[in-house]
């Protein structure tokens, strides 16, 4: 057969697959009949029967079925199945992305670990090797629990599904320890041609580690799975170790190392001397190791070896397409959806003015030796961003979909943010640029949430989605209180020179408008709404008490960073909203949400850390595309990672507080048994 015919069969076992099960053989076999005429016509040149082989073909492929009786799904009802198709992707390319970051950290708490000891190296070590590798049994725990519930592939135990389910969930990884990897390099930094030999390890990692899974997955499905792991776990160590040796070949070269840095007796150190401290290695080990590449990929391999021998031997179950019932019912007020909209109409015009007016405030400062104000621009932005956002999604609660168009917001605005910051539109230039990007960004996302929603919202489903975007607004609220800072250089007029109003006045906008949204959303989680008076005590006097605190933003020797510890307390203050309406012990709930406020505050300290971290990898390569140097500037970002964190505290609080309801079984008993 040639390529237009193969096209052309192809074109109709898709067409065949749009119609009901019942009629799909009788249509392909009438289909295939014309087509061998078509293809058989002697009167027409080979050219003429091609193409009409092709049209023929290609036209029962994009026509529905005839009929109104056997209409086929439209795009709408067809985007959740390809959601729940992509999540296992998804799921695996985050995995990839987060490793490097998890596994990384153990290295630099052993460092903290060495400045207690008085540089005791051996406590350290330990320290270190004991995380990664506790680390390491929870990645393959994880990937156990992922296979068996996400299998990348819907038939895992056919032999070509299988193989593809290796290889794409292999890519998945990999592609996220790649743009890990591509943002750490940075390749604008200094030294970034040292640091961006590293990002090719994860390359060969895809194409090694593909053999190795195939043939765990071939030992598995021969009931072989206790050899398939303990011997893939040894295999992987020894293809580690080999993969240890090309980058560390190239970085030799780069800075100029003697050839015995690498010899018989030191290359099969370099993947061990990676979990150890580089100050007890000798300085080529200690030049050559990599921080948190080698363990990060050891994680990798251990979590994609268990999860393609869990998912090979899944049951997937089938998922019930999606049946379209109707108009859409909106279930939200309509005081409540104006409400979030004007929000979101102030979160856009903030967010204007910072993208115009915070980096030409920035940049004098910079010049002069204070570059934390270009970090709080960066930050600005992205709670402004956030504030739209999550008011967009207010906004839709019970009347579209929510999330994937908040979503799409966030990442519109931060293209938009990032073009125009990257190309120096600022004034009026840019602050016209970012308001016609943020109309057309924020129309076209709320006319998606609205088409999405196919059938009528049910109310649980809006009280938890409300829960999940209090408790993310009210985290992100206060965040920015941590950026406040003021000049430390001199001015040429001989005092100190002032912070730039801007800074102050927007960190207020944000902070204020953040604290609404929560505040809003939680009194729409509620069931009944409370007395007017509590309704605007709550809209008022969190936005009121963190919108005074960031008034002292910029003012030299501020406290008013402290305010960042109210994130979590507001969040649980929020919560305890929510559920005063199912208290009937008032006495003894007040003494428990009083104490889980205490207890959330000293919980905000870990949040805060991880949120810096998490921020590292999002933030670094924001300031790289802008042309601004890459992360190290002077300044620490939050802003992403707290976001982060909001969103998983806000999807837990959110199914603790509004479980799913239990499907119960109905049995019937005979009669007399």
């Amino acid at each position: 057969m040639t390529v237009i015919d193969k096209m052309a069969e192809l074109l109709l076992r898709l067409a065949r697959d749009r119609w009901p099960e019942r009629l799909r053989e009788d249509r392909y076999r009438e289909w295939s009949a014309e087509m061998y005429a078509i293809r058989n016509q002697e009167s027409k040149s080979a050219l003429q029967r091609a193409f009409g082989q092709f049209r023929f073909a290609f036209s029962l492929a994009v026509s529905p079925p005839g009929g109104q009786r056997h209409q086929t799904p439209g795009w709408r009802e067809s985007l959740p199945g390809w959601g729940r198709r992509l999540l296992p992707l998804a799921v695996l390319f985050a995995f990839g992305a987060g490793c490097s970051l998890v596994v990384g950290q153990p290295r630099m708490l052993g460092v903290v670990f060495v400045n207690l000891s008085g540089g005791d190296l051996l406590w350290p070590n330990v320290v270190t090797v004991a995380f990664i590798l506790a680390l390491v049994a929870a990645s393959a725990m994880l990937g156990h629990a992922l296979g068996a519930h996400l299998p990348p592939s819907r038939q895992p135990r056919h032999k070509t599904a299988r193989a593809l389910s290796v290889v794409t969930a292999t890519l998945a990884v990999g592609a996220g320890m790649l743009a890990t990897w591509l943002s750490i390099s940075g390749f604008a930094s200094e030294g970034g041609e040292t640091q961006s030999t590293l990002w090719t390890s994860p390359l060969l990692w895809m194409v090694a580690v593909v053999p190795l899974l195939l043939w765990a997955v071939w030992s598995a499905r021969r009931d072989r799975v206790k050899t398939a792991r303990w011997l893939g776990i040894a295999a992987g160590l020894v293809l580690l170790e080999v993969l240890a040796l090309p980058p560390a070949l190239v970085m030799r070269e780069q800075l100029g190392l003697p050839d015995s840095a690498i010899s018989a007796s030191t290359a099969p150190l370099l993947f061990p001397a990676s979990f150890l401290q580089p100050a007890g290695l000798s300085p080529e080990l200690g030049t050559l190791s990599f921080t948190s590449l080698m363990p990060s990929m050891l994680a990798a391999t251990t979590f994609t070896l268990f999860y393609v021998i869990r998912s090979c031997r899944a049951t997937v179950r089938p998922v019930p397409p999606v049946v379209r019932s109707g108009a859409a019912a909106p279930a939200a007020s309509t005081a409540r959806a104006g409400f979030a909209l004007a929000i979101m109409g102030l979160g856009l015009v903030t967010w204007a003015i910072a993208v115009a007016f915070t980096p030409p405030a920035a940049d004098p400062l910079t010049d002069t030796g204070d570059p934390q104000f270009l970090m709080w621009s960066v930050e600005l932005r992205l709670a402004a961003i956030t504030v739209v956002a999550t008011a967009l999604a207010l906004a839709l609660v019970g009347r579209g979909r929510p999330f994937l168009p908040a979503t799409v917001t966030g990442v519109g605005l931060l293209t938009a943010d990032t073009i125009l910051d990257a190309t120096d539109q600022v004034g009026r230039t840019g602050l016209y640029g970012a308001l016609g990007a943020g109309v057309v960004i924020t129309a076209f996302t709320w006319w998606l949430g609205r088409t999405l929603l196919i059938a009528p919202p049910q109310e649980r489903a809006n009280r938890r989605a409300a829960t999940g975007i209090a408790v993310v607004a009210a985290l992100c609220a206060p965040a920015m209180l941590l950026q406040s800072t003021s000049p430390s250089t001199t001015a040429e007029s001989g005092g100190t020179s002032a912070t730039p109003a801007i800074f102050p006045a927007v960190t207020v906008a944000v902070t204020a408008l953040l604290a609404l949204v929560a505040s809003a959303s939680a009194l729409a989680a509620r069931r009944h709404g409370p007395t007017r008076l509590t309704a605007a005590a709550t809209m008022v006097v969190p936005a009121g008490l963190l919108g005074s605190l960031a008034m002292f933003s910029g003012v030299p020797d501020s406290v008013a960073w402290i305010g960042t510890l109210a994130g979590l307390p507001f969040a649980v203050f929020l919560l305890a909203l929510m559920w005063w309406e199912r208290v009937r012990q008032r006495a003894k709930a007040t003494g428990t949400w009083t104490a889980l406020t205490l207890l959330s505050t000293v919980a905000m300290v870990p949040t805060l850390l991880i949120g810096f971290f998490a921020s590292i990898f999002i933030t670094g390569p924001l300031l790289t595309v802008t042309g601004n140097g890459g992360y190290p500037v002077d300044g620490s970002s939050i802003m992403p990672g707290i976001l982060t964190v909001g969103i998983s505290y806000g999807i837990g609080a959110a199914y603790i507080l509004l479980p799913p309801p239990r499907t119960i079984a109905m049995v019937t008993v005979p009669v007399g048994a």
